[in-house]
């Protein structure tokens, strides 16, 4: 039996075939993406037309231009939920968004000044960081950033922080993401931490305080919070420091006992425990030290 050899005329046909699914499907691809590059620029036209903050092209709230679902845009919703501020962790699921980011870059998202070099500050003399929340509402062309070095209150560990400092007000800031970002590293700076009202988002209110004077110094109870020694040292500190006086930490914590002893939905007997330890260790300490 003889097999006879395929013609050329067929491999041809086969041949402009698959060239034509090739660039049919190239075709699809192209016409796919140029949609979606359409919708996202009347997405953004839509934006830039009904957003509030928005003032011929400047974002009053962000004080910069306005670029519509960026790190600083109200309405990006991986940052903003509920009107919150929060930053985005590794666990967040990225979003089609280009300019979104995923993880926290400390020299890139915790500069506030208009100066490119950021020098190391000469001496220690500043003894006080404001904190802000949200977005720093001073103008960055009278705001320098600085690089600063600052122990830690539990050990003789130092390590180097960014600070804002502007010519105006003549006050050091810190942001609240930056102080939780230290907390996480388990570094407690060792320096008088106060909350401000120059950020985008308020931190002195006259409700209920979710991140309270003591969380600066990154105070926390219950099964994940600090041992003992931690907590006590950071009380001592507050109390030595007049951040706080005893009464008002005693408030602060009765407060926070009443509160969870309403809650049933989940078991806070040992963060109770703890805050009912502290407040004997409180009244024993400034006891001992008035005698």
């Amino acid at each position: 039996m003889e097999f006879l050899p395929k013609s050329k005329h067929k491999k041809k046909k086969k041949h402009q075939q698959n060239n034509y699914k090739k660039q049919h499907n190239t075709n699809i691809s192209t016409k796919t993406i140029s949609t979606s590059q359409n919708y996202q620029g009347r997405e953004k036209e839509k934006l830039n037309q009904n957003c509030s903050c928005n003032k011929k092209g400047w974002c009053i709230f962000a004080d910069r231009k306005c670029v519509p679902y960026s790190l600083k845009c109200k309405y990006n919703k991986d940052v903003f939920k509920n009107s919150i501020f929060y930053y985005p962790t590794e666990s967040v699921k990225k979003t089609n968004t280009s300019t979104m980011k995923s993880n926290y870059n400390l020299y890139e998202d915790e500069k506030h000044g208009s100066n490119k070099l950021i020098t190391t500050l000469s001496d220690n003399s500043i003894k006080e960081l404001y904190v802000f929340n949200g977005f720093l509402r001073l103008n960055p062309v009278q705001t320098i950033d600085y690089e600063m070095t600052i122990k830690s209150l539990h050990t003789n560990r130092t390590c180097t922080i960014l600070v804002a400092y502007n010519k105006i007000t003549k006050k050091y800031y810190i942001s609240e993401t930056q102080v939780k970002y230290w907390h996480r590293k388990n570094f407690f700076p060792k320096i008088i931490l106060t909350m401000c009202n120059d950020g985008s988002i308020p931190m002195i209110t006259n409700g209920f305080q979710e991140f309270s004077k003591l969380a600066l110094y990154g105070y926390k109870v219950g099964s994940h919070g600090l041992n003992e020694a931690q907590r006590h040292k950071i009380l001592k500190y507050v109390i030595d420091n007049k951040i706080m006086r005893g009464h008002e930490i005693i408030k602060h914590l009765q407060g926070l006992i009443f509160l969870r002893n309403e809650q049933y939905n989940k078991d806070f007997s040992a963060a109770i425990e703890d805050w009912e330890n502290d407040i004997i260790f409180i009244e024993e300490y400034i006891t001992s030290k008035s005698k």
